[in-house]
This record gives structure tokens, C-alpha cells and sequence, in this order.
């Protein structure tokens, strides 16, 4: 059995999952329903998509964003955080007890010259000084930095990276799978072949299984790609037959 190589997801995941999954990162809120609509794919399907990414733990949670200054919040800071001993022992106790403090926010432990940078939100001035002085200021703490945040922005889409996969070339579900991870062309496929050593014997049941429209309506397979892959697969077998007459001659 042949295969190709394409792009796929970390922790097995395809271009469905990365769908449903920078669909829920914008809204959260989004119905079964909306989210098979949008991807196009049944409600049954994205159930079980939905019950996949939550057993992998790719979702730890859903989470209501706020404006922090109707909640009584008129500073936000970084600080910035070198310790006297970078050990573990000290790193892990210094992380457990800034994660009680209701003022933080977020907690960082970086490499560089600083080992720690802590989001925290307060009150105000007074607050924030009786924060550093009361939590930060510390035996293990070398030297601290606070800087104050004007304003800043969120990108909800926290970017997906591809790793490879293989794709298995024979039968309908791999013609699926050749069109789903975005082939439109016969020339996108037959890059494909050509970079894989293979040729368009590996596709002659594909004109076929596209000619069978009805059971492809939901993939959303257009004519024109039908008649893209039935050219290809002609045009193969015809320099196969010209190349088998000169071995002939």
C-alpha cells in the first residue's frame, strides 16, 4: 500500500479538529450545531470531535473575558523577577506561593536574566506597593523591576502547528483525505505523485469514486475537480502507454 506525506496536526489532529478549534477559540459560546454548520460536517460528527478534544486535553477549560476596570482594577504591572538561586527547590516555592495570591494574574518562569515575570493587577499605587513589599521583597529575591501597563492586546487565536503525517493513497476515504488537506488541482496532485515517486496508476479507481456525486455532496467535490482529476488520470495513462510502445519498438 503507497502513502504520502502532507501536513497534519500535533496529538493526531486534522484540518476538521483545527477548524472546530480556532472556531471555539474566537467564541466559546458556539452550539454543537453552529460549529457542524460552519465546518460542514453532521452534528454527530463534531459531537464526537468535540468529545475527542476534550480527552486529549487539548481544551483545559472555557473562560469569561472581562474588563477588569469595572471590577475595581486600576493598575496592571509586569514584574520582573531575578532570584538569588535559580535551584529547583527555590524556583517551586517561589511559584507556589505567588499561584495564592488573588493580585496575580499570571505567572511566568522564563530563561534569561530574569526568572520570573508576574502579571498582577491591583487596586491602585498604594495597593501595588504594599504587594511588592509584603510578597516580593524576599531573602531569594536578588532584584525586582515593576512596569506599569498602559494598554495591550489579545490575538484569541493561539496558533496551530502542522506536523507530518501519512496519508494513505487508496480507496475513497484517501480521495477524501486528498481533498479535505486541500488538493484542488490536477497539478497540486500531481506535484504530489511526482515528489513521492509515484504516478497515476495509484489514482484509476479516482475517477470512479468522483463520478459518484451524490455520495461526495458533503465534502463539497465541485465538477470542475472531478473533470481536473479525470484529465490527470487520462493524461497518465496515456504517457504510460506511449513509453510502454517505445520499450515495444
Amino acid at each position: 500500500m503507497k502513502s504520502i506525506r502532507k501536513n497534519s496536526l500535533e496529538n493526531e489532529l486534522d484540518k476538521t479538529d483545527e477548524q472546530i478549534i480556532r472556531l471555539l477559540q474566537k467564541n466559546a459560546r458556539l452550539s454543537n450545531k453552529q460549529i457542524a454548520a460552519e465546518v460542514g460536517i453532521a452534528e454527530s460528527t463534531c459531537s464526537e470531535r468535540m468529545r475527542k478534544l476534550h480527552r486529549k486535553k487539548i481544551f483545559f477549560g472555557f473562560h469569561a473575558i472581562i474588563d477588569s476596570s469595572k471590577l475595581g482594577t486600576n493598575i496592571e504591572a509586569m514584574v520582573a523577577i531575578k532570584l538569588t538561586k535559580n535551584t529547583k527547590d527555590q524556583v517551586d516555592h517561589f511559584k507556589n506561593a505567588m499561584s495564592l495570591l488573588p493580585e496575580v494574574v499570571n505567572i511566568y518562569h522564563l530563561a534569561g536574566q530574569i526568572d520570573f515575570l508576574l502579571y498582577i493587577a491591583v487596586r491602585d499605587k498604594n495597593h501595588l506597593r504594599d504587594f511588592v513589599m509584603d510578597h516580593v521583597t524576599k531573602d531569594y529575591v536578588k532584584s525586582l523591576e515593576t512596569s506599569l501597563i498602559y494598554d495591550f492586546s489579545q490575538n484569541p487565536l493561539f496558533p496551530i502547528y502542522l506536523k507530518d503525517e501519512i496519508i494513505v493513497v487508496e480507496g475513497r476515504a484517501d480521495v477524501l483525505n486528498l481533498l479535505k488537506y486541500g488538493f484542488k488541482s490536477k497539478k497540486e496532485i500531481g506535484n504530489l505523485l511526482k515528489a513521492n515517486n509515484m504516478s497515476g496508476r495509484n489514482f484509476k479507481s479516482i475517477n470512479t469514486l468522483l463520478l459518484k456525486a451524490e455520495e461526495f455532496k458533503r465534502d463539497k467535490i465541485t465538477e470542475n475537480l472531478k473533470k481536473d482529476l479525470g484529465d490527470f488520470i487520462k493524461k497518465e495513462r496515456k504517457i504510460r502507454r506511449e513509453k510502454e510502445e517505445t520499450n515495444l519498438q
